[in-house]
């Protein structure tokens, strides 16, 4: 099986039943007539001249048609091609190969296919392989290349999504605050994928208050906890800095509710939430970005 299945069960005591169901499936002692024609040119050196040349075909006339829009199986067939390349059993060389995977990972940025939602993990294990396969082409310059273009084209696909991504966050604020945390803090917790992305930038402040408002007084204070904890990691503050102005924009209009309701209990609570969680996540950034000059 694929490293990352041995990594979530002996790291994390994790079983994904999918990963291994797919893992098993694609190892060539488990193939039969509908394993995917991929798969069956992965395991190429099991096949005859002919099987090789037919396979090649039908495979090739899918990339035509753009049946993949896994990345990560595109991903396999760009190490496959290129490598095909280079043992000379194509006539196609390297770089124009690369240029034709490079055009089909901006297809799949065009029609949505590339993964949208951010990792808040630090490691990443589907380096090597993905599927239960390792990549081909590894040693070979013109697949780091290739990985090096897919990976910018999925993080700028995540910033695309960014708002949308937002608008949702907005919505697990007040559905769910404490899913609403996790996503945004560093923590022990597989939700944790925006702790050091600057997605409440994206969400329009006034907005954001008028939903923060409408909150019960435990939710609204779990917010100012969040806000508290978020800016903590000086090592994160050169990526959330960017969220400051959207921060300085919140506290305004708090401050303009607080004084609105002055003598009463819901001002005293925005003073609270102000003072003694707000103000700290502005200082904290801009503390950070004074000392990263």
């Amino acid at each position: 099986m694929e490293e990352s299945v041995w990594v979530d069960f002996f790291d994390k005591g994790v079983i994904d039943e999918k990963k291994i169901k797919e893992s098993i499936e694609r190892n060539k002692y488990y193939q039969d007539i509908n394993t995917e024609n991929w798969v069956k040119l992965w395991h190429y050196h099991n096949l005859t001249d002919l099987e090789f040349e037919e396979l090649l075909a039908v495979v090739g006339q899918e990339l035509i048609e753009y049946k993949y829009t896994n990345h990560q199986v595109v991903k396999h067939l760009a190490g496959l091609f290129i490598r095909f390349s280079d043992i000379a059993f194509i006539s196609e060389n390297k770089t124009s190969i690369l240029d034709t995977f490079k055009n089909y990972v901006n297809y799949l940025f065009d029609n949505d296919h590339l993964p949208s939602e951010l990792n808040g993990c630090i490691f990443d294990f589907d380096n090597e392989s993905w599927g239960g396969l390792g990549f081909a082409g590894r040693d070979i310059s013109e697949f780091d290349q290739f990985v090096k273009y897919l990976d910018e084209k999925i993080e700028e696909y995540k910033v695309k999504c960014l708002p949308n991504a937002a608008k949702e966050l907005l919505e697990i604020m007040e559905s769910d605050v404490m899913l609403f945390t996790r996503k945004l803090i560093l923590c022990n917790d597989g939700e944790n994928i925006y702790y050091q992305t600057p997605i409440l930038k994206n969400i329009e402040p006034e907005e954001f208050v008028t939903k923060l408002l409408s909150l019960s007084g435990q939710n609204f204070r779990q917010v100012g906890y969040m806000f508290k904890k978020r800016y903590s990691y000086r090592e994160f503050h050169s990526n959330l800095i960017y969220e400051l102005d959207w921060l300085k924009q919140v506290e305004t209009l708090l401050e303009q509710k607080r004084s609105d309701a002055i003598g009463k209990l819901s001002g005293y609570r925005i003073g609270l939430f102000v003072d003694g969680y707000l103000k700290t996540a502005i200082d904290a950034l801009e503390q950070g970005s004074k000392q990263s000059i």
